[in-house]
């Protein structure tokens, strides 16, 4: 019964705003990778890496984590 109450109020709340998708934190080669959502598309976070990439249109991640923005 708590968990039914619990949907429905997360439910509630989801239909009253919108969100955005801003973020999301994948694994690549069992490392951690944080795609970033910017002004002008999607960026790749690596700290293996030297440096920031950008995100292909088509990229598909098998998510960990994803973090939305209330709008």
């Amino acid at each position: 019964n708590l968990l039914i109450n619990y949907y429905c109020l997360v439910l509630v709340f989801l239909t009253c705003f919108s969100f955005l998708l801003c973020s999301a934190v994948g694994d690549a080669y069992n490392h951690y990778v944080t795609y970033v959502l910017r002004l002008n598309g999607w960026e790749i976070h690596n700290n293996i890496e030297k440096r920031i990439k950008r995100a292909p249109e088509t990229t598909k991640i098998k998510f960990h984590i994803i973090l939305y923005t209330k709008q």
